[in-house]
């Protein structure tokens, strides 16, 4: 049986442009070099809606978001942003983000590579599931992983080129995801 990939490009419109270019195409590489039953479609996002909408047709296993994300240090919320036809980037937050994945059962695992999508508050009286990836394994997704810190797209790219094959190994998600950390520190000091 194929395993489906969405490479979601979030490219929200008044935000700093990304390279996703390249770290598209990079994941692409990355998820289809070592297996064959592996299906990659890679589709522009440009609202929450839309993303919705991809992942209901093409009935997908894994979600890999690529975008900008922060921990708004006002509310405590994570959010992630889509492009707007309208102008401003559209802020979706992490309990939103959770209730449009809710019932997509295929859904196993989504890679967040945006920005802060694993931060969380740690103030105290803040909920510890506030920022994006937290809110989305409460609202049941099997694996869910995102960054705690901001991240260059060279990051972001170097983290899909060690994860991706790592999974296709066989690791389990925690172990692949220690190699997409290692992959960045490698990529990043030049190595």
């Amino acid at each position: 049986v194929p395993r489906r990939v969405l490479v979601a490009v979030a490219s929200a419109g008044d935000l700093r442009a990304l390279d996703v270019e390249e770290e598209a195409d990079g994941s692409r590489r990355a998820l289809t070099g070592r297996d064959e039953n592996v299906q990659v479609e890679i589709a522009q996002a440009e609202t929450d809606m839309a993303l919705l909408r991809h992942l209901r047709e093409g009935r997908f296993h894994v979600l890999h978001f690529i975008g900008h994300g922060e921990l708004d240090v006002e509310t405590g919320q994570g959010r992630v942003y889509f492009g707007s036809a309208d102008g401003p980037a559209q802020a979706v937050s992490g309990d939103t983000l959770a209730s449009m994945l809710d019932g997509l059962a295929e859904l196993r695992l989504v890679v967040l590579n945006a920005c802060e999508t694993a931060r969380f508050d740690r103030r105290e009286g803040r909920d510890p599931f506030s920022g994006v990836a937290h809110a989305l394994v409460r609202g049941g997704l099997p694996a869910v992983g995102g960054m705690q810190l901001p991240i260059s797209d060279r990051a972001a790219v170097a983290f899909s080129a060690a994860l991706y094959p790592a999974l296709a190994e066989g690791l389990p998600v925690d172990l692949a995801g220690g190699r997409g950390r290692q992959g960045v520190s490698a990529g990043e000091g030049g190595g």
